[in-house]
């Protein structure tokens, strides 16, 4: 029986695609835990991946049932190749994955204290410390089961904790988050400008005793809204708390919808782009008409910002980064307290390219065998936004290949695989 891990946020958009990853080839035992203890993924997911072994209730927010679920992905997983058949129940469980999010900026900031609960996982390292002190056996005579150190967790964060300019930061970033104090040292290495960062560096080393470098693939942290700031405390957290750890930093994926798409909540970008030209292309199709009136056709093109960067990356790269990480730092390679030092603070997961929105759209456009010149490209200021956007993050990602072995795929590479949905729901219904 191969290792277990346990995925929080596994019935999302990522978790599906990261679920499909880790059961690929039977490498480990994927155990889901769901916030409403049986959602329709449970059922459909088990019975179309076997490695999916069972769906587990458990609330991210409060706390209730991570320990057992925890518990249980360890007793249907088993020490990894190489690894000692440990007496311990918890030596069957290699990592924790936690894609579960809030992550529609909005919500965030209309309400704070809600998706802050899901949003910084205290609950779950509380249980993780408190799975490692029940499954350790003090009186054994196996020496890996006297003290087990906690399991590996994979946290997803985001490319908006950056900077992204200060012309793009918001009001209230300059005061909260000064690019200065980001560049200094730190015990865990994690760059991050805020007071509560500065008092975690005094609260001494971490426990490998060794102080780790700021990290490179960084620019200045200093979030604008209420979503990035709760990324940022997550990842502080994690310092402080929990350094068998790394931070997945990802930009904005993209990727067609996975098997159960109603589990999927909002629009992601790329259906939000193939909607807006599908409308451009029809209107213009329309005004072009003999004896249409364009006047009252409506817009002809789709607006998109030309002024915000990102490294838009494959929802698929995202996915491989998550189970390289296992496959790295789990339990198969038998990381131990000390080689926590060597564990990077974060990898930025993003794509090869900085481009902006408008870019992104035109590639779409292209892809689909339409006129990129529907794309429209206008300032982000032309739009009123009631939350703050930062202006340019794209990102460094040499560490996602050179330590993960992930090279992530460009856009125009990525959509060749990547019909749009009314295609695909095509596909489906023939093959009913």
């Amino acid at each position: 029986m191969p290792p277990a891990v346990l995925v929080l946020g596994g019935s999302g958009f990522l978790g599906q695609y990261v679920v499909e990853e880790l059961t690929r080839g039977g490498e480990y035992n994927v155990v889901v835990v769901c916030n409403d203890g049986g959602s329709s993924f449970s059922s459909s997911a088990t019975s179309s991946s076997p490695s999916v072994v069972a769906s587990v209730p458990g609330n991210l927010a409060t706390g209730e049932g991570l320990l057992e679920a925890l518990v249980e992905a360890a007793r249907l997983g088993r020490p990894g190749p190489g690894q000692p058949q440990s007496h311990s129940p918890g030596a069957g469980l290699a990592a924790v994955v936690n894609c579960a999010a809030l992550s529609s900026p909005a919500e965030c900031e209309r309400d704070p204290e809600r998706s802050r609960a899901v949003n910084v996982p205290g609950k779950l390292v509380a249980a993780c410390n408190a799975f490692a002190r029940a499954t350790s056996l003090p009186d054994s005579e196996c020496p890996c089961c006297r003290e087990r150190p906690p399991p590996f967790l994979v946290q997803l964060s985001t490319d908006q904790i950056y900077a992204g300019g200060r012309e793009g930061a918001g009001p209230e970033a300059a005061s909260l988050w000064r690019e200065e104090e980001a560049e200094k040292r730190v015990p865990d290495g994690r760059a991050a400008g805020a007071d509560e960062f500065n008092s975690a560096a005094q609260d001494g080393d971490d426990e490998s005793g060794h102080l780790r470098d700021f990290d490179p693939e960084s620019p200045a942290v200093r979030p604008c809204n209420a979503y990035a700031r709760q990324k940022v405390s997550a990842e502080l957290l994690l310092a402080r708390a929990y350094p068998r750890s790394v931070c997945l930093r990802s930009s904005v994926m993209f990727g067609t919808l996975p098997r159960d798409k109603r589990a999927v909540k909002g629009m992601r970008f790329l259906q939000f782009c193939d909607e807006a030209i599908k409308r451009s292309a029809a209107a213009a199709a329309a005004a072009a008409a003999p004896g249409s009136d364009a006047a009252a056709g409506g817009a002809t093109s789709a607006s998109f910002f030309d002024d915000e960067f990102r490294s838009f990356v494959a929802v698929a790269d995202v996915a491989r980064a998550v189970a390289a990480s296992v496959r790295m730092w789990g339990l198969g390679d038998g990381l131990d307290r000390g080689a926590c030092a060597l564990l990077p603070c974060a990898v930025n997961v993003g794509g090869p390219e900085r481009l902006s929105r408008a870019e992104f759209a035109r590639l779409v456009a292209a892809a689909r065998g339409l006129d990129p010149g529907l794309v429209e490209a206008v300032p982000s200021a032309a739009v009123a936004r009631a939350v703050p956007s930062p202006r340019d993050i794209s990102m460094c990602v040499s560490r996602l290949e050179e330590l993960l072995g992930v090279k992530p795929l460009s856009v125009a590479e990525a959509l060749k695989d990547m019909p749009p949905e009314e295609e695909e729901r095509g596909e489906e219904a023939a093959a009913a």
